[in-house]
């Protein structure tokens, strides 16, 4: 009998640590039912008193000193989800009358308090609020509120969703503008912008733009882009939520266009009748233009001007220099370089953005001279004042074939604002090797930490770049970091979100499953004294 019951422990010990491998490896996401408790200070204190106040002797909510009525009304319960809100159990004494409200939106804005039937709520909303009212004139009795249990069960429903399709631009362009041809299939009060973003290291070139007319076959034409591989962003605000959608494209000249300027430029390298001397020998320096960026006051940011030897003819000491009206942003090396014919080198300077700059637009001129010539350049940054404060917090391995990304975000606008957040990580070769993305809904003036998994090759590892973006209709900006990828540092068997649902659902069942083996252990303990003996 003790040799069948001890097979009957050890089978269900295995099958309930199956069942958290399950979790772990396949990312099991557990619904149902679920409660919220209130019994102590701590927890009342994250609501607000209204001539009520918490009575640390006795563990109760009760009236404030002369008062006759008042109000407790308790905090915003989050369901992380679509839900029903089952019923609301209460222990107290007296007549204490109860109204509860559901809610789509973090604040409960969108919802009123009406009384109902605790015992049978069955209230939809991810977001749930109750308040107590506590009036002496109803009966004579004691007023005291205990202790509150709210339980409600997680749904998975069906909704609608929005559609976008991008059909410009894509391919290849052989201009530095082209067309925004898009539509968009479900929801309505579209409010549209895009971005574009440069292949090679996700860096902004240009920064959100919005599109006025935002409905479907829109025509609308950006431009300020070279000669390069290019990702564009669009973004679609609707009565739906956020979605975004992207496509890729490039632009070079074309066959034309080259011709051309290898006409125009032997017309006007080489005169009319030209000398031996003057037809072997050319002096030309070419810069390369610096995109349009976007930066925030007291930031800093690095640039490079590459330089082109396009003659047939050395180039020597060759120096840059800056000026305009805000030059003292900019640092600027003093070193020389020499220039092979047809070799580009590469200057390198900063840029820091004074505290307290106003928004807009700075325009600053850049020269390269060299002994025998002389090239000017011109760039601009457009200088933002933060909306969102944006960090990167942390990124471990917490597997061989995932990245857990941690980050926060700090809503500085003092308004709700939906974002969407993209990481792409690099190898040491600028090789795209993994992606990710997220929307973030923020309340007004919310900081709040949050993590997003990125899917990895399993044999990757060592020195990686880790690029994230993030765009709301009212900013965007990007952050880039190196990290090292080594063995993955732990077994999260309970996901990065703890404390949801599913992963208190979890912890419960590895406190039975570590019960169950202990109880296992002592009964085939207690066993073997007994045959001992």
């Amino acid at each position: 009998m003790v040799k069948r019951e001890a097979v009957v422990y050890l089978y269900l010990g295995i099958l309930i640590l199956g069942a958290l491998l399950a979790v772990y490896f396949f990312n099991l996401q557990l619904t149902g039912f679920a409660v919220f408790q209130q019994s102590n200070q701590a927890a009342f204190d994250e609501g607000t008193y209204e001539n009520v106040e918490y009575d640390v002797n006795d563990s109760i909510i009760i009236l404030s000193a002369n008062q006759t009525s008042g109000t407790y009304t308790s905090k915003i319960f989050d369901a992380n989800g679509s839900a029903t809100w089952n019923n609301l159990t209460w222990t107290g004494t007296g007549d204490l009358e109860f109204e509860v409200r559901s809610c789509s939106s973090a604040d409960c804005s969108n919802s009123s308090f009406a009384s109902g039937d605790l015992n049978n709520l069955n209230l939809p909303g991810q977001y749930f609020q109750y308040r107590v009212l506590f009036d002496i004139n109803i009966s004579n009795e004691t007023l005291a509120l205990a202790s509150v249990s709210l339980d409600y069960s997680a749904l998975v429903i069906e909704t609608e969703t929005l559609t976008i399709s991008i059909s410009q631009p894509s391919g290849t362009k052989d201009s530095t503008s082209g067309p925004i041809q898009f539509s968009i299939t479900g929801g309505e009060n579209y409010k549209c912008w895009y971005n574009v973003l440069d292949n090679l290291d996700s860096s902004v070139i240009l920064g959100n733009t919005s599109i006025a007319s935002c409905s479907n076959d829109t025509n609308t034409t950006f431009s300020g882009i070279g000669d390069g591989d290019y990702t564009f962003n669009l973004y679609v605000n609707s009565s739906l939520g956020l979605y975004h959608d992207s496509s890729s494209f490039s632009v070079s000249p074309s066959e034309e266009e080259e011709e051309e300027e290898e006409e125009t430029e032997s017309t006007t390298q080489i005169p009319v009748q030209p000398s031996e001397q003057q037809a072997q020998n050319i002096v030309d320096l070419s810069l390369q233009s610096i995109e349009p960026s976007t930066i925030n006051p007291s930031d800093s940011r690095n640039y490079n001007l590459i330089a082109t030897n396009t003659g047939n003819v050395p180039l020597s000491a060759c120096a840059l220099s800056a000026g305009g009206n805000f030059v003292s942003w900019l640092s600027v090396p003093g070193d020389a370089q020499n220039i092979n014919a047809g070799e580009g080198k590469n200057f390198a300077f900063s840029m820091n953005v004074p505290e307290g700059t106003e928004e807009g637009n700075y325009v600053f001129s850049l020269s390269v001279q060299c002994s025998e010539i002389l090239r000017n350049s011109e760039f601009s940054v457009d200088v933002v004042k933060k909306r969102i404060e944006f960090n990167i917090t942390g990124a471990e391995r917490t597997r061989t074939d995932r990245v857990v990304v941690t980050y926060s975000l700090d809503e500085l606008l003092n308004e709700e604002q939906t974002v969407v957040l993209q990481f792409f990580l690099y190898d040491a070769g600028n090789q795209e090797v993994g992606n990710a993305s997220a929307n973030q809904t923020l309340s007004a003036g919310e900081s709040d930490e949050f993590s997003t998994n990125i899917a990895i090759n399993e044999s990757l590892e060592g020195n990686v770049s880790l690029s994230a973006n993030l765009n709301s209709q009212q900013y965007s900006v990007s952050v880039r970091e190196p990290i090292t990828l080594g063995a993955p540092t732990g077994f999260f068997v309970f996901g990065d979100n703890f404390g949801t649902t599913g992963n208190v659902l979890a912890i419960i069942i590895l406190i039975v499953g570590v019960v169950v083996i202990f109880f296992f252990l002592k009964r085939k303990k207690i066993s073997k004294k007994i045959n001992v003996q």
